[in-house]
């Protein structure tokens, strides 16, 4: 009898478990989808994706088109690190700490339950956020 209850409560351990992941994975995939709209560009994988002001591709475009883009860039994706910041559930204070993270600062991170995001800032590159499911 006590060896049976210890399986059923593994199966269900088993099935919450999972039930979890998935529900974090779909959350996270939501946001990462908006971004890409709000931002028209994110890079990363499955677990984790990438929202960058200053993206690397732009050094291959000419310092006109780089120029021009720039801007629109940076604002867009200043808006999208701050819906992505509200929707996985960090506070408001984190999109002013990123704000004013300066380049000898080196990386910062910050976490919640399910989430873990970092940052960067140079002033060549922008600002360069990093959101992975933990």
């Amino acid at each position: 009898m006590k060896k049976s209850i210890n399986i059923i409560f593994i199966i269900l351990t088993t099935i919450l478990a999972f039930s979890l992941t998935a529900c974090t994975s779909t959350e996270f995939n939501r946001v990462k989808d908006e971004c890409v709209q709000i931002a028209g560009m994110v890079k990363g994988e499955n677990n984790y994706f990438i929202l960058d002001t200053y993206p690397e591709e732009y050094n291959n475009l000419s310092s006109e088109m780089r120029e021009w883009l720039k801007s629109t860039t940076a604002e867009n994706t200043l808006k999208a690190i701050k819906y992505a910041n509200e929707e996985l559930g960090f506070s408001g204070a984190l999109y002013d700490k990123m704000l004013k993270t300066n380049s000898l600062m080196g990386r910062q991170t910050e976490e919640n339950e399910k989430y873990k995001v970092s940052w960067t800032y140079h002033p060549s590159n922008g600002l360069e956020v990093t959101y992975e499911i933990k």
